[in-house]
C-alpha cells in the first residue's frame, strides 16, 4: 500500500476523532468521581480531559480544512480555539494551584480512590 498525504490525513482525522471521544468520556468520568469523591486532583485531571477536547476539535477542524481544502493559514475558528485551549490551561493551573494551597493550609490530605486508581491505569495503559 503506497502512503499518501490522503492517507496520512485520514488516518490523522480518525486519530483526532479517538482522541476527542476518549477524553470527554475521560473527563466526565473524572469529573464527576473527583466531586463526588471531592478529590482535587481527579477534578482536575477531569477539566484537563475536557480542555483536551477542545484542542482535539480544533485539530480535527485543521486537519479537515487542509483535507478539503487545501489551505495552510489558520482560520478563526483554529485561531478561537487555540486561545480558548491556551486560556482554559492557565485557568485550570491556577484553579489546582489555589485549591492545593487551601487543601494545604487546611491540613487536608488526598484520599485514594478507587476510580482515582481506575482511571489512572485506563490513562497509562492508553497513553
Amino acid at each position: 500500500m503506497e502512503i499518501t498525504n490522503d492517507n496520512l490525513l485520514n488516518s490523522a482525522l480518525v486519530l483526532s476523532y479517538i482522541t476527542i471521544i476518549y477524553n470527554f468520556i475521560e473527563g466526565v468520568v473524572s469529573v464527576f468521581f473527583g466531586y463526588h469523591y471531592y478529590a482535587l486532583s481527579l477534578l482536575g485531571f477531569g477539566i484537563d480531559s475536557l480542555v483536551e477536547v477542545i484542542s482535539g476539535i480544533g485539530v480535527a477542524h485543521m486537519i479537515i480544512r487542509i483535507k478539503y481544502a487545501n489551505v495552510t493559514l489558520n482560520d478563526d475558528v483554529e485561531r478561537l480555539t487555540l486561545n480558548v485551549t491556551g486560556v482554559s490551561f492557565y485557568i485550570l493551573t491556577c484553579g489546582l494551584v489555589l485549591g492545593s494551597l487551601l487543601d494545604f493550609i487546611r491540613h487536608i490530605k488526598p484520599d485514594t480512590t478507587l476510580p482515582g486508581l481506575i482511571v489512572s491505569l485506563v490513562s497509562i495503559i492508553t497513553m
